[in-house]
């Protein structure tokens, strides 16, 4: 009879240790899911320019809206506004803009010296995780030359 419960209370202490060492496992797993969420986490961030076709000399319009923000909003403070030439990724333009609670609204003037092509605009906000950029929006455009080549009858 001594051993029958000797037996049972080393059972059920097995039972306990068994499940624990489970409850560890499950919490591990679900600290590594939460640390990779937060590792890949990213905002969404988009803009609504006026066009998609520009001349030269050209004012641009745009509004800027943060979607989803990994962080408080209030951090979100300055828009970055880039004008990039596809041919050789040369930056043509930079300008920051103020947001406030999410939004950002601007324009800018292109300048009238800029060759027709492809470019690109980049957009990103003031806030970086894992040394690279929270937001990013990327917008092609096409800019048409209003002057007129001296060397082309």
């Amino acid at each position: 009879m001594l051993s029958t419960s000797r037996l049972i209370t080393f059972l059920l202490v097995l039972l306990c240790v068994s499940t624990k060492a489970q409850d560890h496992k499950l919490d591990s797993v679900a600290t590594n899911l939460n640390n990779y969420g937060l590792s890949t986490a990213h905002s969404n961030l988009f803009v609504h320019f006026d066009k998609n076709v520009y001349t030269n000399n050209d004012q641009v319009w745009f509004t800027a809206y943060l979607l989803k923000t990994v962080t408080d909003i209030k951090q979100y403070h300055t828009l970055y506004l880039s004008l990039v030439h596809n041919r050789d990724s040369s930056v043509v333009y930079q300008g920051k803009f103020l947001m406030d609670k999410g939004f950002c609204y601007g324009a800018l003037n292109l300048p009238d010296s800029l060759p027709e092509g492809a470019y690109r605009f980049v957009v990103n906000t003031n806030i970086t995780l894992n040394g690279k950029c929270d937001a990013e929006f990327i917008q092609t455009i096409t800019i048409k030359s209003t002057t007129l080549s001296p060397l082309v009858d």
